[in-house]
C-alpha cells in the first residue's frame, strides 16, 4: 500500500531565513566586538590624555560652576607651592586673588566666541560673580589673560593663563592652562629699565627725561586751552655739564672720570628737591627737570646749591683732590619754549652762555640767541663736518721784510661743505662759539697744526706756523695742556707755533681762559692778537696779557696810502709795539705801495695778496721752490 505524505500545516524555516538569521547573529556579534574595541581605544584615550595634563610642563586646573578646583595636575601644584592634593576644593580665587577683577573684561571677551563665530550668543549675567556659562552649548570659550598670582609659600608670581569654558552634555566646566611668566616679565622690567636709565649712575637717561618732559608739556597744553589747574604755571629745565672734566679723564683715566660723575650725581640728587627728575644725558652733562609751579626762582635757587656744592673737592684716586665746577643753563616753559626739543636747545644754549660769562649760572637769554635752531642745526653740521674730514687748513705765506724771506705761513680754516660750497669762517666759528662747538674745532685745528709743523720739519723748511683759535676754547686748560704734550711728543719746537687770537675776543675772555694763555706763553708758545685795533681797549690789552706780537687789522692796512689817519695809526701801532719788544705782522697788503710804506715803519711781516694768496696745505712745497722764498 502507497503511503501520501502530507504537506504540515506548520511552515518551516527555509534555507534564506536561516542565512538571515545567522546573518544577523553574525553581525550582532560584530557589533558588540567592535562595541568593545571602541570602548577600550576611548579607555586608552583617556589614560593618555591623564597622563599627558599630568606630565605637562604647565600648570592646567579644571574648576566647577563655582569656581573651585576639580582637578589640578603636578606642575599646577609645584608652581602655586601647594603639596598635593591641597588645591583641590580650594577656590581659584586663593590662587588668582584678582582674579574678580578681569571677570568683566572676561564676560565681554565671551561675547560672539562661544560657538567659535563672531555675532554669536550674548553671554547672560550670572550670579556671584562666576564666569558666564550659561547657553555655551558644547563649543569651548577660549580667552587669554594675564593676572598675578599668589602662592602658598607666599610667593607673588606673574601668570598667563589661557582659559576655556566647556559644557558639553553634563554641568558647564573652566579649564585653565597656566604658565609661570614672572621670570620674562622680569627680563622685560630689566630692559626697559636699562632703556630708560644710565647704567653707570642709575638716573634716568635722555630718553625718559624726552618722555617726562613731553607728558609734561602735554599737560601743560591741555591745561592752559582748559583754562584751569597748573598749566599756566612756569615749570624749568636744568642743563649741566662739569668744567674740566676732561682733564680728569685724560690725566687720571676714565675709572677715575666714573667715580666723579657718580659722586657728582649724589650732589645733584642732594641738591634736587622732592618731585624733581634728575637725569644723566651721555658723559658729563646732566639736566634736572622741575615740576609745574617751581619756574624760574626755583630753578635758580636749586642752580646756586648745586654750585654751591661743587666748592667741596673731589677726593680722587690714593687720596688726591681735586676741584671740578659746573655750568648750568637755564630754560623756562612756557616762556621760551612750549615742546621738548626746542626747551632742550635752549637750555644747551643757556649752558653754554654760562660757560662764557662771569658766573656758573645762565638763564635763556632771547636777545643773546635770536637764531638758536639755527645755531644748532649748524652744530650738528660742524661736529658732522669735523668726523667727516669737511675742514682745512689753507696756508697763506708771511713775507720776512728785512730778508725779503718766507719764514712763516698762517693757517686759515675753511670747511668745504658737500652741497653748499665753500663756507667762510666768519659764517660758523661765531656759532660755534655760541654752541660751544669751538673747542671740537679747536682741537682739530691743533692736531693739523702739528701735523704740518711735523712735516716740515721733515723736509727741513724752516717755517713757523700761526694758527687762528677761538680764546674761548681755553676756560679750561685740557687743550692747552694737550697741546704741549702734543708739541713735545712730536720733537717740534714750541715757537713755530703761533697761537692768534682776535683782539675782541680777547677782550671778552674769562680769567681761566687768561690762565691758560699764559700757561702756552711760559711754554715757549707765541701769541699774536689778530685784527689788532679794531676793539675798544686795544692799549690796556697789550698790559693785561703777555704778548710775543700783533697783527694789524688790514683795514687799516688799505687806506694807510690815501688816508693819513690811517698812515699815523699803523705808524703808532707799530712804534708802540717795538717798545714793547713784540713783532708787527701787516694783513691785507695787495700793492707795492704799501709794501714800501710798511717797510718804511720797519714793520717785521707781512701777508696778502701781494705776497700769495692762500692755497692748499700740499701746494706750500712746490710753491716755495718755484719762488725761491724759503
Amino acid at each position: 500500500m502507497r503511503t501520501v505524505l502530507q504537506p504540515s500545516l506548520r511552515r518551516s524555516p527555509s534555507l534564506l531565513d536561516t542565512y538571515v538569521h545567522e546573518f544577523q547573529r553574525v553581525l550582532e556579534h560584530g557589533q558588540a566586538r567592535k562595541a568593545l574595541r571602541s570602548e577600550e581605544a576611548l579607555r586608552r584615550a583617556d589614560a593618555l590624555t591623564r597622563k599627558i595634563v599630568e606630565q605637562s610642563f604647565d600648570p592646567v586646573i579644571a574648576l566647577d560652576e563655582s569656581r573651585r578646583i576639580l582637578m589640578a595636575n603636578r606642575a599646577a601644584h609645584e608652581t602655586f607651592g601647594y603639596e598635593r592634593p591641597a588645591l583641590i576644593g580650594r577656590a581659584i580665587d586663593d590662587v588668582f586673588p584678582d582674579l574678580a577683577r578681569h571677570l568683566p573684561a572676561l564676560r565681554e571677551r565671551s561675547v560672539g566666541d562661544r560657538h567659535g563665530t563672531e555675532g554669536g550668543p550674548t553671554p547672560a549675567n550670572t550670579p556671584n560673580g562666576d564666569l558666564p556659562l550659561e547657553g555655551a552649548s558644547a563649543a569651548r570659550q577660549r580667552r587669554v589673560i594675564e593676572l598675578s598670582a599668589r602662592t602658598g609659600d607666599g610667593r607673588e608670581l606673574v601668570i598667563e593663563i589661557a582659559w576655556s569654558v566647556l559644557n558639553e552634555a553634563g554641568p558647564a566646566r573652566h579649564v585653565l592652562i597656566a604658565r609661570d611668566i614672572s621670570a620674562l616679565k622680569a627680563q622685560e622690567e630689566w630692559l626697559r629699565h636699562q632703556a630708560q636709565h644710565d647704567p653707570l649712575t642709575g638716573l634716568p637717561n635722555r630718553v625718559q627725561l624726552g618722555e617726562a618732559l613731553d607728558e609734561l608739556l602735554a599737560i601743560a597744553c591741555a591745561e592752559r586751552r582748559a583754562g584751569d589747574g597748573p598749566g599756566s604755571d612756569q615749570t624749568a629745565l636744568l642743563l649741566l655739564d662739569l668744567d674740566r672734566f676732561k682733564e680728569v679723564n685724560d690725566t687720571l683715566g676714565h675709572h677715575i672720570g666714573d667715580k666723579v660723575l657718580v659722586e657728582f650725581t649724589q650732589r645733584l640728587l642732594d641738591a634736587a628737591d622732592e618731585g624733581d627728575l634728575v637725569a644723566r644725558l651721555g658723559g658729563d652733562e646732566f639736566a634736572v627737570l622741575l615740576p609745574f609751579g617751581r619756574g624760574g626762582a626755583a630753578a635758580w635757587a636749586l642752580a646756586e646749591r648745586i654750585v654751591a656744592s661743587m666748592r667741596e673737592p673731589f677726593v680722587l684716586e690714593d687720596g688726591l683732590i681735586g676741584e671740578v665746577g659746573t655750568s648750568i643753563g637755564i630754560a623756562l616753559t612756557p616762556e621760551h619754549a612750549a615742546d621738548c626739543n626746542t626747551l632742550l636747545q635752549r637750555a644747551d644754549v643757556a649752558m653754554y652762555a654760562a660757560k662764557r660769562g662771569v658766573g656758573s649760572i645762565a638763564l635763556y637769554d632771547a636777545q643773546a640767541d635770536p637764531h638758536s635752531v639755527r645755531q644748532l642745526t649748524l652744530g650738528g653740521a660742524v661736529r658732522h663736518a669735523v668726523e667727516e674730514h669737511e675742514l682745512s687748513l689753507e696756508l697763506q705765506p708771511q713775507l720776512e721784510i728785512r730778508t725779503g724771506r718766507i719764514r712763516r705761513v698762517e693757517a686759515l680754516l675753511r670747511w668745504h661743505h658737500p652741497t653748499r660750497g665753500l663756507i667762510s669762517p666768519d659764517q660758523f666759528v661765531p656759532q660755534s662759539e655760541l654752541s660751544g662747538l669751538i673747542h671740537e674745532i679747536t682741537e682739530w685745528s691743533m692736531v693739523e697744526a702739528v701735523r704740518l709743523l711735523r712735516g716740515w720739519r721733515h723736509a727741513q723748511l724752516d717755517l713757523a706756523l700761526a694758527l687762528n683759535v677761538s680764546a674761548r676754547s681755553f676756560e679750561t686748560d685740557d687743550l692747552a695742556r694737550n697741546l704741549i704734550d702734543e708739541l713735545n711728543a712730536a720733537d717740534i719746537e714750541p715757537h713755530r707755533l703761533i697761537l692768534e687770537i682776535t683782539e675782541t675776543a680777547v677782550l671778552e675772555t674769562t680769567a681761566p681762559a687768561i690762565r691758560s694763555l699764559e700757561m702756552l706763553h711760559r711754554a715757549g708758545i707765541r701769541l699774536d692778537v689778530d685784527d689788532f685795533g679794531t676793539g675798544y681797549s686795544s692799549l690796556s690789552l697789550l698790559r693785561q696779557l703777555k704778548l710775543d706780537e700783533l697783527k694789524i687789522d688790514k683795514s687799516f692796512i688799505a687806506g694807510m696810502t690815501t688816508r693819513e689817519a690811517d698812515y699815523l695809526i699803523v705808524q703808532s701801532t707799530i712804534e708802540l709795539a717795538h717798545r714793547l719788544g713784540l713783532i708787527v705782522v701787516a694783513e691785507g697788503v695787495e700793492n707795492d705801495d704799501q709794501l714800501e710804506a710798511l717797510r718804511t715803519l720797519n714793520c717785521d711781516f707781512v701777508q696778502g695778496f701781494l705776497v700769495a694768496p692762500a692755497m692748499a696745505s700740499d701746494a706750500l712745497e712746490p710753491w716755495l721752490a718755484e719762488n725761491g722764498a724759503a
